[in-house]
């Protein structure tokens, strides 16, 4: 019941939120008694539609040309490559012309992300995540004051 511990635990859900949101471990990999954070944590819902919802607006970008995955041999399997720049000679640091193709090439690498909006989902399950949270809540509070013993009045000495 110490600010600290409050401090710690709160802490400690950022840690696990950040842990097991599917950026930097996919769902799929985590074993089941853990994978509950990965669905039970906000974090995992409210990431993938905000990556999607800030690249949907972005413009299109210059240097990739589109190409035949069939007939090109050197077209990777994405259907596009990217002009060389001083930076990557290569073009290997290439993610896509459009939104697009930026998000389904950012979900090969992280897989929560993805190029279907699923913002509804998303903020459903926030919701109910956070209802699921202030239900309970509201139930323990009510359990923790009725434990308590009801004060009695002091008892009045007579003067004698």
């Amino acid at each position: 019941a110490s600010p600290i511990s409050g401090m710690l635990q709160c802490l400690a859900l950022w840690v696990c939120s950040l842990l097991f949101c599917g950026l930097t471990i996919q769902g799929a990999d985590i074993l089941w008694p853990i994978r509950a954070f990965y669905y039970l944590l906000p974090l995992k819902w409210a990431l993938s539609t905000a990556v999607y919802q800030v690249a949907i607006h972005c413009p299109d970008y210059t240097g990739t040309i589109a190409c035949d995955v069939g007939r090109d041999t050197f077209c990777p399997s994405r259907g596009f490559l990217c002009a060389g720049t001083p930076d990557d000679p290569l073009g290997v640091v290439c993610f896509g012309q459009n939104s697009t193709q930026i998000m389904a090439s950012l979900h090969h690498h992280f897989p929560a992300f993805s190029e279907r909006d699923t913002m509804r989902r998303d903020l459903a399950a926030i919701l109910l995540i956070g209802s699921a949270f202030k239900t309970v809540y509201a139930v323990l509070l009510c359990r923790r004051c009725r434990v308590g013993v009801q004060p009695e009045p002091p008892e009045t000495r007579e003067s004698v």
